[in-house]
């Protein structure tokens, strides 16, 4: 979700704000904030909790603080999350802490709600992880609104995030001679952490992965696996990757506002359905080593064919543009791109990674 919604009447009233923690009580108003505060941009997004907010929460995002903004009667106005996560940036793997789902209910923008909630994220990441901790989040460039917020604390905005939809296959593609693609197990892990790194050392704010992330990444939910990492293999030696993750069936997410291109694009695609309500899965994760863009280009087809019947489209994200490479879909196709902001801190932290 963008740093903040779109643009709204001017309010000048600032009122006192109690920020705190999410509790279990606050379930029923994080639905209902979730509910009136659709994310926002060129595409307007609604997302629908199905079962209870905060046990999805704090399940799904392992480490994640969420807290919430209580106006002085007691209602639930805002809401935002934070997680600590290792990314590359300028070459090398730093501490770093994500801001994101930033939710502000429509009757209370313009308040201060929004710059409340980034400031105590902010210092909650100092004081868990020092001055010197790296602060990024990923906001709408169409949306004025969002960079105006961004303005107050970033030092800077770099490598744009795109994601769009790709229809599924309903037949496997030609098998490519040499070439193996399959589900990963515990014994290809070592190879793809180091392949995988790799792949993002050079692209800021791609993901430094560890072997312990990539296990909780894959994690089941309520006993269900929803997220598959599968390897595209050549002479034994894993060459590519990609991870396809199923529709979540306890959220809802619907389009509310989109260009015609967009939604056409969406329909034909089969991720939305006459009710607007996205019913797909999602293609991330890509990779391949030097000479074998095609080899993932292949994975990525199987997946396609792989995803039917569950789904009928998949929202495709990429975070490394060199794997539009691999994805080889028209660029050109209705896509959302997300920018991101970020506070460089005065000398940046080294990620160590814990080996207990």
């Amino acid at each position: 979700m963008s740093v903040m919604q779109a643009e709204a009447p001017p309010v000048t009233d600032h009122i006192p704000y109690k920020l705190r923690l999410m509790e279990p009580r606050d379930s029923a108003t994080y639905k209902e904030l979730m509910a009136n505060s659709p994310e926002t941009g060129l595409v307007t997004v609604q997302v629908i909790f199905k079962e209870d907010p905060y046990e999805m929460l704090m399940q799904r995002r392992i480490g994640q603080v969420v807290i919430v903004a209580e106006a002085p009667d007691g209602t639930v106005v805002g809401s935002a999350a934070a997680d600590a996560r290792p990314i590359w940036f300028e070459g090398q793997p730093v501490q770093a802490v994500h801001l994101h789902s930033l939710l502000v209910h429509p009757d209370y923008r313009r308040r201060g709600v929004a710059t409340a909630l980034v400031q105590w994220r902010a210092r909650w990441a100092r004081e868990h992880y020092g001055e010197n901790v790296l602060i990024f989040a990923e906001i709408h460039p169409d949306s004025v609104a969002s960079f105006k917020n961004a303005q107050k604390w970033a030092t800077g905005f770099s490598t744009p995030r795109e994601s769009g939809f790709i229809p599924i296959r309903q037949r496997p593609p030609v098998a490519m001679r040499g070439l193996t693609v399959r589900e990963a197990v515990e014994d290809d892990y070592h190879s793809i952490v180091e392949a995988l790194n790799e792949y993002n050392h050079d692209v800021n704010f791609t993901r430094y992965v560890t072997s312990d992330r990539l296990h909780r990444n894959l994690e089941p939910i309520h006993g269900q696996v929803f997220r598959h990492r599968y390897v595209a293999v050549r002479d034994g030696q894993i060459v590519g990757g990609a991870v396809l993750s199923q529709h979540d069936p306890s959220v809802e997410t619907r389009i509310i506002r989109a260009p015609f291109m967009n939604r056409l694009v969406a329909r034909l695609a089969g991720m939305i359905h006459t009710d607007d309500v996205i019913m797909g899965g999602e293609l991330d994760g890509i990779w391949y080593k030097p000479g074998h863009a095609d080899d993932t280009h292949y994975l990525i087809e199987y997946l396609r064919y792989r995803a039917y019947p569950e789904a009928r489209g998949l929202n495709i994200t990429v975070t490394n543009p060199k794997s539009w490479e691999a994805v080889q879909i028209s660029h050109w196709m209705p896509h959302t791109i997300q920018s991101v902001a970020y506070l460089r801190p005065p000398k940046l932290l080294p990620y160590k990674e814990d080996k207990k």
